[in-house]
């Protein structure tokens, strides 16, 4: 878990702007599948720790849309998301969906 920034476990409670609600029942049948989404989020709340001085914000996720699995992404949007990891890191990234990939032990 990071460190430097949490992640607050509240998603968005309308059907508008939490579209996770609309794959609930593939993420059952499918648990394992690595998923690709486009989130929106904001910082409701930063925690000051006084001993150390410390700031640490928690993430609020404002807006999810689901993309579906990884493996299936429209190949404009793997390019974007490939770009934005090289700027980010100055290294390109694994092959899409490659680097969270889980494989099942119990089906091999």
């Amino acid at each position: 878990m990071s460190a430097t920034v949490k992640l607050s476990s509240a998603l968005p409670k309308d059907d508008a702007n939490n579209g996770l609600d609309d794959t609930a029942a593939e993420l059952i049948a499918n648990p394992r599948t690595v998923m690709a989404a486009v989130i929106m989020y904001d910082v409701p709340k930063i925690v000051d720790n006084t001993d150390d001085g410390s700031r640490l914000p928690y993430v609020r996720i404002r807006r999810i849309e689901p993309l579906g699995p990884a493996k299936d992404v429209d190949p404009k949007f793997v390019t974007l998301f490939a770009k934005l990891v090289e700027q980010r890191t100055g290294s390109a990234p694994l092959p899409f969906g490659e680097d969270f990939t889980i494989e099942d032990e119990a089906a091999q």
